[in-house]
């Protein structure tokens, strides 16, 4: 799993309260949520680390965790 793809669970476990163990999916507690949603944005952060913006990588990273003007549920003034 990349460092993009580890963000992308993250937000997809809280988002949904599930986490996917040996190809099932299981509905999990907040308090279970969280700590498994913290454990894929380490790795996320760890892969980012010592990225250049500028770079494929960099790309990957502003497609995955870039703003998105647009999307956001409220207005950033």
């Amino acid at each position: 799993m990349t460092g993009p793809e580890h963000y992308r669970e993250a937000e997809r476990i809280l988002r949904e309260m599930t986490i996917i163990e040996d190809g099932r999916t299981q509905e999990v507690a907040l308090p279970e949520a969280l700590a498994a949603a913290q454990v894929h944005a380490i790795l996320a952060l760890a892969g980012a680390t010592g990225v250049d913006a500028k770079g494929a990588d960099g790309q990957a990273w502003t497609e995955v965790a870039g703003i998105r003007r647009g999307r956001l549920p409220v207005t950033i003034a």
